[in-house]
């Protein structure tokens, strides 16, 4: 899930990066984005479009990492929790939610959140504290009140 604000999309600074082509960025432009999201993977799908670069050689199906420019400007104290957009998930009215871990019960419980920019493959969110743990793994198969277990850094579920 990827914000970008309808009156400012033309000065949202888009960027794509191919592994094959190291050190090196190509401008994106914004075309549109879906209004409704994927029933299974609760995102949102984005078009973006790209001139041929002159010097490069594109093909079909290779795939980029976008990046979005974030301007200091845009980073507001309410505004600064970077999150795995992975964590990030359409509830059923559509609104942008993360899973919160209630530490003392090991449940999960939905909590509505206010995307920001993406830079890779994390986004900035407003709607959650600082240290408080959201699950980045598995999130739109979660429900409230289920319950969970945390998995140390390089742990594998079983």
């Amino acid at each position: 899930m990827i914000a970008i604000d309808k009156d400012r999309s033309g000065t949202r600074k888009l960027f794509a990066r191919f592994d094959t082509i190291k050190d090196r960025s190509f401008p994106l432009k914004f075309v549109e984005a879906t209004t409704k999201a994927d029933e299974i993977t609760k995102t949102f799908k984005v078009t973006l479009k790209m001139d041929k670069p002159p010097a490069y050689n594109i093909l079909p199906g290779m795939t980029a990492t976008v990046y979005a420019q974030i301007l200091p400007s845009e980073i507001t104290a309410t505004q600064n929790i970077p999150l795995p957009v992975s964590a990030v998930v359409a509830n059923s009215k559509k609104q942008a939610t993360v899973w919160v871990v209630d530490e003392e019960t090991m449940t999960v419980h939905p909590q509505k959140v206010t995307t920001g920019f993406l830079a890779g493959d994390t986004i900035q969110v407003s709607g959650v504290e600082a240290g408080e743990r959201v699950v980045t793994a598995g999130a739109a198969f979660l429900r409230d009140g289920m319950k969970v277990t945390l998995l140390q850094t390089g742990e594998q579920p079983e």
